[in-house]
C-alpha cells in the first residue's frame, strides 16, 4: 500500500465518508483509498485506510470542494 501511495498523498482531497471527515485519494475520477483519522487532544493518533473496492462502493462518500 505504501508504495502505491508514495508521492501521491498530496493529491488526496478532504471528504466526508459516512458522515465522518476524512480524505480520499482518487485516480481516474474514482476513489481508490479513503482515510479516516482518529484525533485525541488535537493530535492524529491513528489513521484507518480503506482500499477494498467493495467496501469503497458501500461508503456514502462526499468529496469537499469537488466540482
Amino acid at each position: 500500500m505504501a508504495g502505491t501511495l508514495r508521492g501521491r498523498a498530496r493529491a488526496a482531497r478532504s471528504a466526508f465518508a459516512n458522515g465522518t471527515v476524512g480524505a480520499v485519494w482518487m485516480r481516474g475520477g474514482q476513489p481508490k483509498v479513503v482515510f479516516w483519522f482518529t484525533i485525541e487532544d488535537g493530535k492524529i493518533v491513528s489513521i484507518t485506510l480503506i482500499a477494498d473496492p467493495v467496501r469503497l462502493g458501500r461508503l456514502d462518500l462526499s468529496i469537499i470542494g469537488w466540482p
